[in-house]
């Protein structure tokens, strides 16, 4: 079997979840004591400043415990509950502290993502991925006429080089060689001769008859 020593009821007071416990130090450090009684589970956050921005969780309890802790200077303690009708009670034994409430907070209303059509979000998907894809095809048959390019104009410098004035060409315009060209000049020449020797032969043998 539990039991709960309350003693005497004068000394609890009601806490508000939109309220502060303020202890304030007048010396070097002080220690406080403080009993809570709660009817759900409680978390309570202690900082030195009142906007609670260096806040630090204290304790997480429900029911029937007791907060002690020393402090060099002054402590704001405020209650967290998940249920809004949470019942706080406290006892502080030497009654130094100030309770003040808080400043109301509001938040900004953020309107819920709609949820779209499951096929159409397959469908959007499946342009997107398409069109993904296309892209790194064009991007590939880009390269390969680069590619392609570069090389072309790399064999054209090698093969074909740019010819000096006053360099004599290696081959005659005939494609021949220079030897070659000659003796068939000496052929063409010897032709003709042959010819007319061969004309003139019948014309002495006619004679002598």
């Amino acid at each position: 079997m539990k039991r709960y020593q309350i003693q005497a009821l004068d000394g609890w007071n009601k806490l508000k979840l939109n309220e502060t416990l303020e202890f304030v130090v007048k010396g070097n450090s002080r220690t406080i004591r403080v009993e809570f009684n709660t009817s759900d589970k409680v978390a309570l956050y202690g900082s030195n400043t009142k906007d609670f921005k260096d806040e630090k969780l204290l304790v997480s309890d429900e029911g029937l415990f007791t907060l002690i802790t020393s402090i060099s200077s002054t402590l704001y303690v405020r209650a967290v509950a998940k249920d809004k009708s949470a019942s706080i009670t406290y006892k502080n034994r030497a009654s130094d502290h100030i309770v003040e409430k808080m400043s109301d907070v509001k938040f900004t209303g953020l309107e819920m993502r709609r949820t779209r059509n499951p096929e159409m979000e397959r469908l959007m998907h499946m342009v997107k991925t398409a069109q993904s894809e296309r892209e790194q095809i064009l991007l590939a048959e880009i390269a390969k006429v680069k590619a392609q390019n570069e090389e072309v104009i790399e064999d054209n410098g090698t093969t074909f080089p740019d010819l000096k004035a006053g360099n004599k060409p290696s081959l005659p315009p005939s494609g021949v060689s220079e030897d070659n060209a000659e003796e068939t000049e000496a052929v063409s020449e010897a032709e003709p001769k042959e010819a007319t020797a061969s004309e003139d032969a019948p014309t002495s043998d006619t004679s002598a008859k």
